[in-house]
């Protein structure tokens, strides 16, 4: 990037005027992250970051104790994988880049840092459910294939982890910690039911604010025999990582034999206390999630629109002021008649995230896509 300014001269009692141009370094980079790429040891640290306009090339920082990094590589494209490493833990590598264009070199971007190899799993997601009777059957999360995390290192372990938690029912009160890791999984491979059917699938959970202030509804995905039943399955939170554990239930139609159940995250937002997949005949389905929320802005209002819901007997609407910080109370409820709602409550100015989920009397169904928008006296210029 250049810039100009003027540069004035008096020769020979005449004033003269120049521009002259400059060049401005690039800025720092950003979207800066360190992953290991396998569980062997020890794999090379994959580096990706996002482009910084007019860089010709980066510099990349390295060092095994934090904010102490020195120059060890340069790349000219946004990534780089670095093979000089030792298996660990504990050795944590901690990484920054810097971009460098005609003006010279920027300045550092944020830190990331990671342990190699990739963790593994200490459970492989085969056990065989705990019978609780009327077809009802018990899996421990503890005991799951857990797959696709990473390391933490602002902590002692790897996430997710099998943690101590007072109102547990797993044995040994032990949990699964699946925050920090947007494609973290928890997975079970032999949920064996003895008939094809609807079946209730209940996750008892728990979690408060933690790292994530503000985020009231850590969505998760729900996958069942390889399909993605949604990725807007609500876990709001309950206020405690000890107690206050409560059951996040949707209905799948599941084979009569061995089926398979994962819940994954979608976000570094995972749910950080889940206890045990609780798995019932069910006597009928939740909702559909409403699809193609549209929100449009307008002076002191908000008009929502979208498509109907399958099984919908009508709609909650959520709204909040951070994404993923929707109120856990509706601030309306339309019937299912309706696919639209005007939000009145709102001020000009100021930006607003909504999604809704479909109820019926079998409980309420997944939510719906996220939108934001900002009322204005002008919403045209939206």
């Amino acid at each position: 990037m250049r810039k100009s300014f003027f540069l004035t001269v008096t020769i020979s009692g005449v004033l003269w005027f120049a521009a002259v141009a400059y060049a401005q370094i690039p800025g720092a980079p950003t979207g800066f992250e360190a992953h290991p790429t396998g569980t062997g040891g020890p794999p090379p640290i994959s580096l990706t970051w996002d482009p910084t306009p007019g860089a010709t090339s980066y510099i990349l920082y390295r060092s095994t104790t934090a904010n102490r990094e020195t120059q060890f590589a340069t790349s000219t494209i946004n990534s780089y994988l670095d093979s000089n490493v030792v298996k660990g833990p504990p050795t944590v590598y901690y990484y920054k880049i810097a971009a460098v264009d005609a003006g010279g070199t920027g300045p550092k971007s944020a830190e990331s840092a990671t342990p190699t190899p990739l963790p593994t799993s200490s459970g492989d997601g085969k056990q065989a459910g705990i019978p609780l009777g009327g077809g009802a059957y018990r899996w421990n999360c503890e005991y799951a294939l857990l797959g696709n995390f990473d390391w933490f290192p602002m902590l002692s372990a790897w996430f997710p982890e099998n943690l101590h938690s007072s109102g547990a029912i797993s044995p040994g009160q032990r949990v699964v910690d699946m925050a920090y890791a947007s494609q973290g999984t928890i997975s079970f491979l032999n949920v064996r039911v003895p008939t094809s059917g609807l079946y209730n699938l209940d996750w008892r959970y728990t979690f408060a604010s933690g790292l994530f202030p503000g985020v009231t509804n850590r969505e998760m995905s729900l996958i069942v025999n390889g399909v993605d039943l949604t990725d807007h399955q609500r876990f709001t939170i309950t206020g405690s990582f000890a107690v206050n554990y409560r059951d996040s239930v949707l209905q799948a139609h599941l084979n009569a034999g061995i089926n398979s159940i994962v819940l994954a995250n979608v976000s570094s937002h995972g749910v950080s206390r889940v206890d045990t997949l609780r798995v019932s005949p069910a006597s009928g389905s939740v909702p559909a999630g409403p699809t193609n929320l549209n929100a449009i802005p307008d002076n002191g209002q908000v008009h929502l629109s979208w498509n109907v819901a399958s099984g919908a007997a009508g709609y909650h609407i959520y709204r909040g002021t951070q994404s993923d910080g929707e109120s856990l109370t509706p601030i309306a409820t339309v019937s299912s008649g309706s696919t639209i709602y005007t939000d009145t409550g709102v001020t000009n100015g100021k930006r607003y995230f909504y999604n809704i989920a479909a109820i019926n009397s079998f409980g309420i169904g997944p939510d719906s896509n996220e939108v934001s928008v900002t009322p204005s006296t002008n919403p045209a210029l939206n």
